[in-house]
């Protein structure tokens, strides 16, 4: 894994060796097939590229192609193709198939297009080598602790997420108001493994007051405003969408009475796949959510809708990072029966099997992989235990806070809010309550100045930082995957414990809480070591010695709050060995900007 997905030990980033390599097939109207293809990780996304032999008057329907792959088992997998124009944004007679092997060894393909006299797409043929790769694979629930996640490799996930909705519509860079690429590196520098975003990033269109963390109009200093950039409450507005506008392809659809949901806009879908190709050369997990509230939709269940789906699952399927939710307050707009609808529709068509949940409010569907919530808005929950109630809900599952923890509505959150609930989501139980962070809304002017948000996100990163390089020499964690909530072998009020007892103690002294708890540790066998750690500053202290089977009382050295580990940590799994290749020279620990380089 790398730094963002596994959250990497630092000591491990100079030695790991990690070669993403995106292998690629063009074929051409009668050009020869090579034997073999170059050789491809396991995990990593293999992509044949075909050149249709005829034009169509809409090719998104007027013929479909899909390649039938066999492993060197012997298993057989279907996988779709979809129309990209010229690869560029633009019209063109390109087809993508894109894959994801889960097998080392040689793989055969053959191709089927539904019109078979069109010799580019039709009956094309060939093989490519998959190889073990340090690619830690897609993420799903933990068999042995169903309320975490794990990688396909084994690597233990601890979700912790920014929040940018609208970053599909941000350009790459922005010299006024950032970009995505300026985010993506921040969050990767602070120990963030992902984001959450939408696919119809159709702006906030409304409330001059409400989004505190959206970029001035002002901000842009007289430069343009980014490609889909408009002036909206002299802020930044965001808005584009994935379809096209009737009768002009190279535009989008910007209302319900012009859009064409039988053809796709392109540019638009070509910066998502940098940015989830860019999350995958970082770790970082990709949150795509297919609908969003403020926006217009195909007729429910319609051939157009389905459409949509399948575009978004031949396009982004072969990305082992992705995982999908189905809309942002769907309830608002989506009955529960679509919600069984679209679940299942992706169960049988996803061919790679990729996590998905609903955010239809805090309803879930019984084919969900990840429960979706809405738990954490703003100022919610008020307790530890609100989070625990949804963690324990049956069947167990991840959960995943999915409004975004966010600063900018009405007077926000406090940094201290954010420290709080990061700390929280940890104390839920096994694997964490997953949460998705945000200092500011929109996908510009997110880290320009350090406001109440960005702060707050430094506290997350403390959290994390604990938890994922607990013992950095020996790449050891604190196992949060293993941590059930134990407060009864604490003492005090607002002491809360998760723990593995006899092994692993996690405590928090929140705000209230005493200077002193006593722990029972009746359960242990040998002496475990005990730190404490300055939950606001990041500094650690040893916390002394105990005898075994007994009770020990402990002192914070800080204020409240304060975290106490006793234990010893544990390795979180295969992965972690690849190379990061620094192209500024970035040292982790150092606030500078880096780059992921692929070998």
């Amino acid at each position: 894994m790398n730094e963002s997905m596994s959250q990497v030990h630092p000591k491990s980033i100079n030695r790991m060796r990690f070669a993403l390599v995106v292998s690629i097939l063009v074929l051409s109207a009668g050009a020869a097939i090579p034997a073999a293809n170059a050789a491809v990780g396991l995990w990593d996304l293999h992509e044949i590229v075909l050149t249709s032999s005829k034009s169509y008057g809409n090719p998104f329907t007027g013929v479909s192609v899909f390649a039938d792959f066999t492993s060197p088992t012997g298993k057989a997998i279907r996988v779709y193709g979809f129309y990209d124009g010229d690869g560029s944004g633009g019209q063109g007679n390109l087809w993508r198939i894109r894959f994801m092997a889960d097998e080392v060894g040689t793989w055969q393909w053959v191709t089927v297009a539904s019109d078979s006299s069109n010799g580019g797409l039709h009956n094309r043929s060939g093989s490519f080598a998959v190889t073990e790769s340090e690619i830690p694979g897609p993420v799903a629930p933990s068999d042995e602790s169903p309320t975490s996640w794990r990688h396909a490799n084994g690597r233990r996930v601890l979700w912790s997420l920014g929040y940018a909705k609208y970053l599909a519509a941000a350009d790459r860079s922005h010299p006024c108001v950032g970009g995505w690429q300026g985010y993506l590196d921040w969050l990767q520098q602070h120990r963030f493994n992902g984001v959450f975003f939408v696919l119809q990033p159709t702006g906030i269109n409304t409330c001059s007051t409400c989004w505190d963390g959206v970029a001035p109009w002002s901000a842009l200093n007289g430069d343009p405003a980014p490609r889909w950039g408009r002036k909206m409450n002299n802020s930044v507005d965001y808005f584009v969408t994935p379809w096209a506008k009737s009768g002009n392809p190279n535009e989008f659809g910007d209302s319900s009475s012009n859009v064409d949901f039988g053809r796709f806009y392109l540019p638009l879908w070509q910066n998502i796949d940098a940015i989830v190709r860019e999350m995958q050369r970082k770790g970082m997990i990709a949150h795509v959510v297919m609908y969003n509230d403020e926006s217009f939709y195909p007729v429910e269940s319609s051939a157009d809708e389905r459409r949509y789906w399948d575009y978004v699952l031949r396009r982004l399927g072969g990305y082992w990072n992705v995982v999908f939710n189905d809309g942002v307050d769907l309830f608002e707009y989506r009955s529960s029966g679509w919600v069984e609808e679209w679940q299942q529709y992706f169960e049988n068509k996803d061919p790679f099997g990729h996590a998905r949940s609903s955010r239809h409010g805090d309803d879930d569907s019984s084919l969900a992989t990840f429960r979706s919530v809405q738990a954490a808005n703003q100022t919610a929950p008020t307790s530890v235990g609100s989070w625990r109630g949804i963690l324990a809900r049956t069947p167990a599952k991840p959960v995943t806070e999915d409004d975004g923890i966010r600063a900018e509505k009405g007077s926000g959150i406090p940094p201290e809010r954010f420290r709080q609930l990061a700390w929280w989501s940890v104390l839920a139980g096994p694997g964490a309550f997953g949460a998705n962070w945000a200092g500011s809304y929109e996908p510009g002017n997110w880290f320009s100045n350090l406001d109440s948000g960005a702060e707050g996100l430094l506290f997350v990163e403390q959290r994390t930082r604990f938890l994922i390089d607990f013992d950095p020499d020996n790449q050891l964690m604190v196992p949060f995957w293993k941590l059930d909530v134990h407060d009864e072998l604490v003492s005090g009020t607002n002491v809360y414990c998760v723990a593995e007892p006899g092994k692993h103690y996690l405590i928090y002294l929140d705000e209230g809480a005493p200077s002193q708890t006593t722990v029972d540790l009746s359960d242990t066998t040998t002496v475990l070591p005990a730190t404490w750690l300055n939950p606001e500053t990041g500094e650690r202290r040893d916390a002394g010695s105990f005898t075994p089977g007994s009770s020990k009382t402990f002192t914070t050295p800080f204020g409240r709050p304060a975290v106490l580990y006793i234990g010893e940590g544990e390795d979180g799994g295969p992965g972690e060995d690849f190379d990061l290749v620094f192209a500024d020279g970035f040292e982790p620990g150092s606030t500078s900007s880096w780059t992921f380089v692929a070998n």
